[in-house]
Order: structure tokens, then C-alpha cells, then sequence
């Protein structure tokens, strides 16, 4: 199962703060999901937040920094890998990046898409579940103009670079490659030009499984028709301070991997549909991602595959 933009505003700073232990917790927001990632082999997400730090001041927009806290929170959910190749990686610096790979590492979960070292940058992230060998990579069109010290800081878009990658992953014996792909027009229901080319790009390289995020809304799959390569242009907001027209809604992907004794890939998609209620509470917000499992139904039988953002926005109004 994968997410999209895991995002934390001012807003849920303040919400999660406890006045009496001085400490922070979003574990509640993360109720509902709980026992449907359970159900996965493995889970993956787009971190879109830093952990610089308590002395840097925890922050939202423009400049990401969350509690720390977090990070261990989502293990406990059921994450197994977040991606940190986003527009916000570098929001804090060469500093802002290490320490948010040591708070990961801390936390037990595995990380792609920035690194310490050209060695980590260099080393495939592969994961076994079911006898599958998974290569997860991540890519982002840019750090919002905040330059990096050394290019292998935050993985940025460069094809002779991708195509590399994906050499070394295969002969480090993947069976299956998966990129989480950050790139698009914000708040846009479909892919602009630049997506549809990174991700035809991305699929010409070898990449068999193309993730977006960053354009905050819901746009649509692609599933080639032997069912061998999927794509999804953007998975939407998994969580985040963002309402309306979209912004609070996601798409749990949730992928069935066969891979027969020849090493072809068949690939079965799923979506789950989400949404994060806020609402007040003896005068604080609280925050919760909800599954809507009635909508749901309307993105099974591959249906989701012929509505665009608009329709189910539409079907969701009348249920």
C-alpha cells in the first residue's frame, strides 16, 4: 500500500501539543488506518515534513518542521518506508536533512530519496516481502530553489542518473522497481505535460511502479494493458491542514504483486479513499484521516481507472 503527501501545518503542530506532558502526539490521527495496513505486506509514504529539530522551532508552511515524535508514530501505524525526495527536503539545510534520516533511522523505518553520503545515495533501497524483491527510489523536479551542498543530498530529476539507478537495482536482483515521482502542478485535477512525460520517461527507463505526489489532489492511474507497468499521476493529501476542492482528500494505492517464474510482473490495483476530518473539540482541533469505505466502492472493479477528479468529487456530494 502507498500514500501520498504526508504534511504537517502549524495548525497540527498546535493540536498535537499536550499542555501538561509538553510533549506531541498525532497517533490518534491514524485510527482509522491502522488495521487496514495491517493487512499489507508493505507500506510506503511521502514524507513531505522535515525533523530538524525542537531547537530549529517546530514549523509549518513555508519552511516544514514537525516533532520528531512522528516519525516513530507512523512505524507504529504500519509504515515501513517513507520517501524524502520533495520540494521541501532541504527546508532546513545540509543540517535539516541529516537529522531527519537519523530520526528515521531511529524510528526503524527504511528511507529513500535523500542521503548522507554518496555511498547512501548509491545503495538500492530493496525490500523482500513474498519471495518479491522491491527496489523503491524516489525523485523530486526540485528543493523550492533552496540549493544542497552535494547533489547526492536530494535526488532530483535526471534521467541519465534514473536510468543508473535502475541498472544498479536490477543487478542487485530486483524483480519489481517502484519510484515515488514528486512533480506536477499543485491543486491541478489532472497531470499536467511534464507529469505525462516523466512518467512515460520513468516507464521507458524500467521503472515498473510510478508513485506521484506533490500536486496535492487526487489524479488518475494508468495500468498498461497486460498489467505489467502502473502509474498514478498523484495520490493526493494522506494527511495535511489543507481543505477543499480536493486538498483533503487521498487514495490509499493498494497493489497486488504477482511475479511468475520468468520474472513477468502482473500487477492487481486497489484504492481505498480518505479523508481528513478536522473539527473542533473543547476548543482545539483535532484531526482524523477517515476511510470512506462506502465511496470506496465506487474505485473498485478497476473503476477508478475511467473517472477523472471531478467525477468523484461529484459521486461523493451525492452519497
Amino acid at each position: 500500500m502507498a500514500v501520498g503527501d504526508i504534511i504537517i501545518h502549524q495548525d497540527q503542530i498546535n493540536a498535537a501539543y499536550d499542555e501538561v506532558s509538553h510533549s506531541y502526539s498525532f497517533s490518534s490521527c491514524f485510527e482509522e488506518v491502522r488495521e487496514l495496513f495491517s493487512q499489507a505486506d508493505l507500506v510506503i509514504g511521502n514524507l513531505e515534513t522535515t525533523f530538524a529539530g525542537k531547537e530549529k522551532g517546530y514549523t509549518g508552511y513555508p519552511r516544514f518542521n514537525a516533532p520528531e515524535i512522528l516519525a516513530k508514530e507512523l512505524k507504529l501505524v504500519g509504515f515501513d518506508v517513507l520517501t524524502t525526495a520533495n520540494n521541501h527536503a532541504a527546508d532546513y539545510g545540509e543540517a535539516g536533512i541529516f537529522s531527519t534520516l537519523d530520526r528515521l533511522d531511529e524510528a526503524g523505518l527504511l528511507h529513500t530519496g535523500t542521503a548522507r553520503s554518496q555511498k547512501e545515495r548509491n545503495t538500492p533501497l530493496i525490500v523482500t516481502r513474498n519471495k518479491i524483491r522491491i527496489a523503491i527510489t524516489a525523485y523530486t523536479y526540485g528543493t523550492n530553489d533552496i540549493p544542497v551542498a552535494e547533489e547526492y543530498m536530494v535526488n532530483l530529476i535526471d534521467y541519465e542518473k534514473v536510468a543508473l539507478d535502475v541498472a544498479a537495482c536490477r543487478a542487485a536482483g530486483a524483480d519489481v522497481i517502484l519510484s515515488m515521482l514528486h512533480i506536477g502542478t499543485e491543486y491541478s485535477t489532472c497531470p499536467d505535460e511534464t507529469q505525462k512525460a516523466a512518467v512515460e520517461k520513468f516507464q521507458s527507463l524500467g521503472i515498473d511502479i510510478v508513485l506521484g505526489s506533490h500536486p496535492h489532489i487526487v489524479q488518475q492511474p494508468i495500468l498498461s494493458p497486460d498489467a505489467s507497468r502502473y502509474a498514478i499521476f498523484s495520490m493526493g493529501n494522506f494527511i495535511s491542514n489543507q481543505r477543499g476542492d480536493g486538498k483533503d482528500i487521498g487514495v490509499i494505492v493498494d497493489l497486488t504483486l504477482d511475479v511468475s517464474p520468468d520474472k513477468q510482473l502482473h500487477i492487481t490495483p486497489n484504492y481505498h479513499l480518505t479523508y481528513v476530518h478536522k473539527w473542533t473539540e473543547n476548543g482545539r482541533l483535532r484531526y482524523l484521516i477517515r476511510l470512506l469505505k462506502e465511496e470506496c466502492e465506487l474505485l473498485r472493479n478497476s473503476e477508478y481507472l475511467r473517472l477523472n477528479h471531478t467525477q468523484i468529487l461529484t459521486r461523493l456530494r451525492k452519497g
